[in-house]
């Protein structure tokens, strides 16, 4: 499953609310991107994931948003990479 991919679901766990999926997926997908080589990714996730044990919702809308900015630049340096 492509980062975007997983961002998406970041996206959906916000949008229903459900603050502990969301911690839960972002700190997996912190740990995923850090171990991929993305640290910048991995911080913007774990800022996510911490921002949920406290329902912080501005703090997560604005992490999902530069995690999903993130995920779309790492897509085309790849693609252009080709």
């Amino acid at each position: 499953m492509s980062l975007a991919e997983q961002v998406d679901m970041l996206q959906d766990d916000e949008m229903n609310s459900d603050f502990e999926a969301l911690e839960e997926r972002a700190l997996v997908l912190s740990t995923l991107a850090d171990s991929m080589g993305y640290p910048e990714f991995a911080r913007s996730a774990l800022k996510v994931s911490e921002a949920c044990s406290e329902e912080l919702k501005s703090t997560i809308q604005k992490g999902l948003i530069e995690l999903t900015e993130l995920a779309r630049s790492i897509r085309l340096g790849h693609r252009g990479a080709s």
